[in-house]
């Protein structure tokens, strides 16, 4: 089993265990696709596979995190182990995330207080 943190469009950000394949794509409403970030090589995850091309929301959040567009929710894990297993999402990503979202969040405000 595997600790992540599902990001959802909305900006819901919640922690969860997943045990294989089948809740991964539960997780993202499809197939996957594993994605890297390019901002902290310490942050891998999955995206739907197709979202793009079922035209998926925008997720700002995971943008930000990934520092690369992707839409849909998606599953925030940590790096492949040496046999290639999925690893338990890092405390440091979870300080980034939670930061990135705080962040939207009042920037999110300040933009409806105008």
């Amino acid at each position: 089993m595997t600790t992540g943190i599902l990001i959802t469009t909305r900006g819901l950000i919640e922690q969860q265990d997943f045990r294989g394949l089948e809740d991964y794509q539960a997780a993202v409403g499809g197939y996957i696709e594993s994605i890297f970030s390019l901002v902290d090589d310490r942050i891998q995850g999955f995206a739907n596979e197709d979202g793009i091309f079922t035209g998926l929301e925008t997720n700002v959040i995971a943008s930000i995190v990934f520092g690369r567009y992707l839409v849909g929710d998606i599953v925030v894990i940590g790096p492949a182990d040496e046999e290639g297993r999925t690893t338990d999402v890092s405390d440091a990503a979870r300080s980034m995330i939670s930061s990135v979202a705080s962040s939207q969040l009042m920037h999110s405000q300040a933009s409806v207080s105008r």
